[in-house]
């Protein structure tokens, strides 16, 4: 459906740094506001209306909080520490 796809892609790009709660905050936020209007259908506007009530959760903090998950975990347990059906 080209009108699916076409809603499906501008999505994506007003929705950097969402999680998937957050993608569902809006999709909530934009069907409530179509059943405010007694929509038959949530339209974009929707899904831009509520774009502007809930903000990504995922922030530059947060990524280097991730990032620095990662390079502490990145070489495992030291060997003296692992359990012996590691070793």
């Amino acid at each position: 459906d080209p009108a699916r796809n076409r809603l499906a892609t501008s999505l994506s790009e007003i929705t950097e740094g969402f999680v998937g709660s957050d993608l569902e905050s809006m999709c909530r936020e934009a069907g409530m506001l179509a059943l405010r209007e007694d929509a038959a259908i949530v339209t974009q506007r929707h899904f831009e209306d509520a774009q502007k009530k809930v903000h990504p959760m995922m922030n530059e903090r947060l990524r280097e909080y991730y990032r620095n998950i990662q390079q502490h975990f990145k070489g495992g347990l030291p060997k003296q520490v692992q359990p012996p059906e590691y070793q």
